[in-house]
């Protein structure tokens, strides 16, 4: 163990390395503020804009799900694509996210209306 002199010399000496620390001056305080400020802005702002933009379905998908309920329906699907396109009063690249929900649930009904196989089990 070290005795207690050795020990107090230790600490007076390292007492006299330690140098204080300086504060920030007030500009440096508002130059901070505003920097935090406007990151936490600006990632708000594109927080807000991602959680509220309506997904946009590609015209590719609309396609696809044409071909197949002219698969279902047994009709041509290029007559879907213009009843569909007649269904909703636009053409297809002029649709916004609602006139697609809407073009969706129009070929949906169209599968939805084929009569049913029924299986007579007797």
């Amino acid at each position: 163990m070290l005795d207690i002199d050795l020990q107090k010399r230790l600490d007076q000496a390292s007492s006299a390395i330690r140098r204080e620390k300086t504060g920030l001056s007030t500009a440096q305080h508002i130059v901070i503020t505003i920097a935090v400020s406007l990151f936490m802005m600006t990632a708000g702002i594109a927080t807000y804009a991602q959680l509220s933009a309506v997904p946009a379905m590609p015209s590719d998908d609309l396609g696809k799900l044409a071909v197949i309920v002219s698969d279902v329906t047994e009709t041509v699907p290029a007559d879907i694509w213009a009843a569909m396109e007649r269904h909703i009063g636009k053409k297809v690249e002029d649709f916004d996210s609602a006139d697609q929900v809407r073009a969706v649930a129009f070929l949906l009904d169209l599968i939805e209306k084929q009569p049913k196989p029924t299986i007579n089990i007797w």
